[in-house]
Parts: structure tokens; C-alpha cells; sequence
């Protein structure tokens, strides 16, 4: 699946220019970027529900969509949203059962009538729908938004199962960067009208001596980390710290001398954080 050259305009406002993407099989991308930068019209694009576009798509056919107004009939339950999505489609509807299961959701719940569910169930169907596709591609435009803790869980190993079971590509576009980063495979950030591919979250970091704290406090601590012995130097970006280790110093040797330092921090990385990685590119 590919974009090429792809250009768009709001009037006289630039979207996109010379925009070129190639997107894999059986991959979760994560679509990051500042509010207005065009993550939702790019996806919009991709459906083939946005014209006036320049450019190229191919081998993009009938991706399921979930986008921020997706819409379902109140009056009817969940099951039934689901089989009128099926019979339009042309898609078997014993597929609403395995999709229904995926996000677990059972025949008691699929029973009720659509104005009935919570935020959380709502969100849960229409992840359920973008599943229903007969295309290669999902598109999902901030799944996670208004939902609980336990629901987002439940809803990143559903995108997990779906992606393994079936082999499709996923595009999540979330300002939830810590929730999407444990998911997805790639990263995609839209700046200066293009896009940009990244593996660091999905891999191990380049200098495997490079850990990433996330400090407690204020950035003004890493004032104190710059002057540990155990650390080459130290980069901050908002209250993330890249802290570049001597050798044979392990991370266990950082944490103690924060520790007695009284440095505050919540979590230490040896992967790139998906936040620290949109805050160093989209300046």
C-alpha cells in the first residue's frame, strides 16, 4: 500500500506536499503529530472519503474506519449496527461474532439497544466495525479517547489479536502517545507537511548504554543528573531525560544515585519513549 506525492489544500492553506508513504502488512503504525497538523485528513485520504487530493494511492481498497464522529443507529442494539455494516459490505455475518469477541463483548451486551452503552462500549463497537473490512487496512482515529484504563488494555490486545490473526495493517492516529507505543511497530509523525517514519520505539535504542527517565519533578533536575559520575552526558526533553551511561555502568548504578540524591522519577526506558521522540521532531 502506498501514497505517493500526495498534496492537499484547505482553500489556500497547505495540508500536504510531495507526501510518500509505504505502508506494510501485518504492521501498526502510530500517527503522531501537533493538533492541526492533518492527522485526520490524512487518514480521511487514505479512506477515500476526502477528495480534491494530488497525487497517488494504490493497493488501498475498503479500509474499516473509525473516525472521532463515527456514527451508529441508536434504536438498534449492537448486533444489529454490526449485521446492517456486514449486509452493505457484503461480508459474512458470522464475522460480527468473532469481531464482538475480540473486544470482548457478549451476546448479552450485543443485545442491547445502541443509546444504552457507555463511552467505553461505544468505543469497543467501533473498533468492532473497523474490523468488519474486506480491505487490507484499518484506520482508527483516536480509538482510546473518553475510555477507562482497564478498557484501553482490553482494546490494544484486541488490535494485537487482529493484526496477528489476520495479517492487515493498522493506523492508529492517538495524542495518547505512552498508550499507543506499546503497540505499535512504527512511528509516523506528521510535521512540516510531510510524514516521517521512525523504528526507535519498536526497537531496542541504538546506544544500548542510553536510558530514558522520566523524572517526577521538573526538567531543572536534570541539573543534578549532569553532574552524576556515572553518565557521559544528558539531553532533556520536557521531563524526559536521555541519559548516556559510561561503560559497565548498569542502570541499577543510575537508580541508586538517584535514589540517594533524592532525584524523583516514575520510569526509566531503554527504548526510545514515543514522547520524547514527538517532542524532538516536531518543533
Amino acid at each position: 500500500m502506498t501514497l505517493k506525492n500526495i498534496g492537499f489544500r484547505y482553500g489556500t492553506h497547505e495540508v500536504f506536499r510531495g507526501l510518500n508513504l509505504r505502508l506494510e502488512p501485518g504492521t501498526i503504525y502510530g500517527l503522531v503529530g501537533p493538533n492541526g497538523v492533518g492527522k485526520t485528513t490524512l487518514l480521511s485520504i487514505i479512506a477515500g472519503i476526502l477528495p480534491g487530493y494530488t497525487g497517488e494511492l494504490s493497493e488501498i481498497d475498503r479500509p474499516g474506519l473509525l473516525l472521532q464522529n463515527t456514527s451508529f443507529y441508536e434504536n438498534l442494539t449492537g448486533w444489529e449496527n454490526l449485521q446492517l455494516i456486514c449486509r452493505e459490505k457484503g461480508i459474512n455475518q458470522r464475522e460480527v461474532a468473532k469481531v464482538l469477541h475480540l473486544v470482548d463483548v457478549n451476546d448479552a451486551l450485543a443485545a442491547k439497544k445502541f443509546r444504552a452503552y457507555s463511552q467505553g462500549y461505544k468505543q469497543r463497537f467501533g473498533i468492532a466495525r473497523s474490523f468488519l473490512s474486506n480491505g487490507n487496512l484499518v484506520l482508527l482515529d483516536e480509538p482510546f479517547t473518553a475510555v477507562d484504563v482497564d478498557t484501553i488494555g482490553l482494546l490494544k490486545a484486541a488490535l494485537l489479536k487482529f493484526v496477528s490473526a489476520t495479517g492487515k495493517t493498522v493506523v492508529i492516529s492517538s495524542h495518547q502517545l505512552r498508550e499507543i507505543e506499546e503497540i505499535i511497530d512504527v512511528s509516523l509523525v506528521v510535521n512540516n507537511k510531510c510524514v516521517t517514519e521512525f523504528l526507535a520505539t519498536a526497537t531496542e535504542s541504538a546506544t544500548i548504554n542510553t536510558l530514558y527517565i522520566t523524572l517526577g519533578t521538573t526538567p531543572e533536575t536534570d541539573a543534578d543528573l549532569s553532574n552524576c559520575p556515572l553518565l557521559n552526558d544528558t539531553k532533556t526533553v520536557g521531563n524526559i531525560v536521555a541519559a548516556h551511561l559510561l561503560p559497565e555502568v548498569s542502570s541499577g548504578q543510575v537508580v541508586d544515585w538517584m535514589e540517594t540524591h533524592k532525584i524523583s522519577w516514575k520510569r526509566i526506558d531503554k527504548k526510545m519513549p514515543l514522547e520524547y521522540l514527538y517532542a524532538t521532531t516536531t518543533k
